[in-house]
């Protein structure tokens, strides 16, 4: 039996209370569109309030030390059933801004400061930490996921700094196998983290990490940087959003097969929150409008949907968190009839979910987040 709901008295149930915090954009994107839908479609159900974690009469010079925090204004903000947040520009320079490090800091105390008498947090500081590094995120899925007979994460390699390049090519440059994606440790925060580049060769490899005059430094990607194995998947990517247990996917074009046998195959760089250009990817693949798959397992479905389902949970009970989104290829090693590994080549959380409505979407993750508040 669910527990009491947190905002019942005497068996008469009142709507439960949403607390949000985000920055600039994802305030404008999401949670003021959010609040408004909450107050204006669901206020028998549910209110929503943001909770402010920094004074706007801060001085900007104000230095931070471990004795003089005052957090007897944080004490005044609202006490909310659920608490759900993305900061994650924030974590990107909290060792760097000490604005940054505050409102971090701010946060967690208020989070400590209710969680303790029953507030619901979606996700935890820590958990959500894990989505900022692309290592961390590949050596944790690698774990996750060693037993998945049908699931992998492709293999990598970690340039920490320029000479871990040179190291690497007199080990291992025999058996590295191309093409490589490169891209940056840091997974959001900035323009540069969407920048990336393919190499089909040494020679290649060493542009991107230490820089061409000739090209401009166009097909640089800064260090620390990961290079990943690209996976041929008949460019045809899945991205695939979750809400709790509640998962969408959307068939999207992508990039075409490769080769490192490939003649005078140049160095392929793009954003990858941009379309791709026609030159590098198969205009045959068409995108799709987004699908719901039903997590009824009475209904039956296709069998990449329970593929899909069957990684968005393994996911969402590896990483500990229920909103986020992955984007998801199928190995196809030469042509269609030899597909049969998937792999998960991105992670995000807390994403856009580009192409599911605003109803449908505002109406989940209130129904998630009430979930929440009566989960024990």
């Amino acid at each position: 039996m669910s527990q009491q709901h947190p905002s019942s008295q005497l068996g008469e149930r009142k709507p439960f209370v949403i607390g949000y915090v985000g920055n600039v954009k994802k305030n404008k994107q999401f949670f003021e569109p959010f609040v408004e839908y909450c107050n204006r479609v669901r206020k028998n159900i549910c209110s929503c309030v943001e909770i402010v974690i920094e004074k706007s009469t801060q001085n900007i010079d104000e230095k931070i030390s471990s004795d003089d925090h005052d957090y007897e204004w944080i004490k005044k903000q609202p006490r909310v059933d659920v608490l759900f947040f993305k900061v994650t520009d924030d974590m990107v320079i909290e060792k760097s801004d000490i604005h940054a490090a505050r409102r971090l800091k701010n946060l967690q105390y208020y989070i400590d400061l209710h969680e303790k008498d029953g507030m619901k947090v979606v996700e935890p500081l820590h958990v959500t930490r894990r989505f900022l590094d692309r290592i961390e995120i590949h050596n944790f899925l690698e774990t996750q996921l060693a037993s998945s007979t049908n699931v992998k994460i492709p293999h990598m390699y970690f340039i920490s700094e320029k000479q871990d390049l040179d190291k690497l090519l007199l080990q291992q440059s025999e058996s590295i196998s191309y093409p490589l994606v490169c891209k940056t440790v840091a997974a959001c925060g900035k323009s540069e983290t969407h920048h990336m580049a393919i190499v089909f060769n040494n020679e290649q490899f060493k542009r991107v990490v230490y820089g061409d005059n000739n090209d401009a430094m166009q097909h640089t990607v800064s260090t620390p940087l990961i290079a990943q194995q690209f996976v041929n998947h008949n460019s045809t990517l899945y991205k695939i959003y979750v809400i709790g247990e509640r998962v969408f996917y959307q068939i999207k074009p992508s990039l075409k097969n490769l080769s490192s046998s490939q003649e005078n195959a140049n160095i392929i760089t793009f954003d990858s929150q941009k379309p791709f250009d026609s030159s590098i990817s198969d205009t045959s693949v068409v995108e799709s409008s987004l699908t719901e798959i039903s997590y009824d397992e009475n209904i039956q479905s296709e069998q990449h949907d329970f593929i899909f389902k069957q990684v968005s949970n393994q996911l969402r009970k590896a990483l500990d968190v229920s909103l986020f989104g992955f984007d998801l290829v199928k190995d196809c090693r030469g042509d269609a009839t030899s597909c049969s590994q998937y792999y998960v080549v991105d992670v995000n959380y807390f994403p856009s979910y580009k192409g599911i409505s605003r109803e449908i979407l505002f109406d989940y993750i209130v129904e998630h987040l009430e979930q929440r508040v009566e989960k024990e």
